[in-house]
């Protein structure tokens, strides 16, 4: 396949827009202090738009010449709103059996625009087309149409086809690999437990869009099933990467039980040093999950950020997390003049008071 032609060509080069009925959510770290800006996610969407030129370019010579055909009724489908569409989806599904790739392609992307109530009763087919691997330039392609119509069902609705979804992160497609985990994030997290194990091997995907994706969809996880996953996220963490896949990677540390958390402070402490801003504020938010006995051991890397960071976020947010020391803990222990202000000197206190009874004369003389 030629770069830019065909299918995949358009997915490649349509990966700077996010679906806008689900934004992707900042982490913490970020939303804590990015609201006003604009943070460059790498969790994008790939476009897909069905385009005549492309489409002709692309499929076998007799496929090509039935979509020529078939194109007028294919642009009247796309034209209807899911509420019109909705009494045909029936006829569109059972073209689902096409030995045509092309159709299949077509009758997956009208679905995909049913709304879930009305798509509910074909997910079972549309689940099959997982399989649809098709050859050359439309490898993978109607399995990534079916991921993106089977996203659109309910979260229950989805759990019931969640293992055919993960075995779609085996495929060799990145787009598929990322579009399926996008899918097994929306699943209850009672149901993407099942599934964490093939979602946590993501964590080491060659493609950073799928590792970051792979990270997004751990944090849906309850803390207890997310704690059987701590140690891949820490060797992430120390493996580096991305700005945006170190926030994610200590979100998803953050939101383990303190107990859990305590045995990897360690490796959180080291990204206090990292040079992005936002990296050093999501590590002082994770830190923030720890237990205030356990915070006492942070001072000593903490302490230097409240006076010496440049960024202002990160100045407050450790100050803020020298807050969450027990007071009666901080009042003791090797760093207690670190955090608690030393009792004035009996010679500072006479003169204070000297200071003050002339104060009271010279106030009484000016009266």
């Amino acid at each position: 396949q030629q770069p830019g032609r065909g299918w995949w060509g358009r997915v490649d080069q349509g990966r700077a827009a996010m679906d806008e009925e689900d934004p992707a959510p900042k982490p913490p770290a970020l939303a804590a202090v990015t609201d006003h800006q604009t943070f460059e996610s790498t969790d994008v969407a790939p476009q897909t738009q069905l385009h005549r030129s492309r489409a002709m370019d692309v499929w076998p010579p007799e496929d090509a010449a039935l979509l020529e055909e078939l194109w007028p009724e294919l642009r009247g489908l796309g034209a209807l709103d899911p509420v019109a569409l909705a009494p045909h989806a029936g006829a569109i599904a059972a073209r689902l059996d096409d030995s045509h790739d092309c159709i299949r392609a077509a009758a997956l992307r009208a679905l995909a625009r049913l709304e879930p109530e009305a798509l509910a009763p074909h997910a079972g087919a549309i689940s099959a087309q997982l399989q649809d691997n098709g050859s050359g330039n439309t490898h993978g392609y109607n399995a990534f149409l079916a991921l993106r119509a089977l996203s659109g069902l309910e979260p229950s609705v989805l759990a019931r086809h969640g293992g055919a979804v993960a075995a779609c992160l085996e495929t060799s497609r990145t787009e598929v690999r990322w579009l399926a985990l996008r899918a097994l994030r929306r699943l209850p997290p009672t149901a993407l437990v099942q599934d964490a194990d093939a979602v946590a091997a993501r964590l080491r995907d060659a493609d950073a869009n799928v590792r970051t994706a792979s990270l997004r969809a751990l944090c849906s996880l309850e803390p207890l099933a997310l704690s059987e996953h701590a140690l891949a996220l820490v060797a992430k963490l120390r493996d580096g990467g991305s700005e945006y896949e170190l926030c994610l990677t200590l979100d998803a540390l953050g939101r383990l039980e303190p107990e859990m958390l305590t045995l990897h402070a360690a490796v959180i402490i080291e990204r206090l040093q990292d040079p992005h801003e936002h990296v050093r504020l999501g590590a002082l938010l994770a830190l923030g999950r720890l237990s205030p006995a356990a915070l006492l051991g942070c001072l000593p890397d903490v302490l230097p950020l409240v006076e010496n960071d440049p960024d202002a976020h990160v100045r407050a947010a450790a100050l803020r997390l020298l807050g969450h020391v027990a007071p009666d803990a901080s009042a003791e222990g090797p760093f207690a003049r670190q955090v608690t202000p030393a009792p004035p000197s009996p010679r500072t206190v006479d003169e204070d008071a000297h200071g003050g009874a002339d104060g009271a004369k010279e106030h009484g003389t000016m009266a």
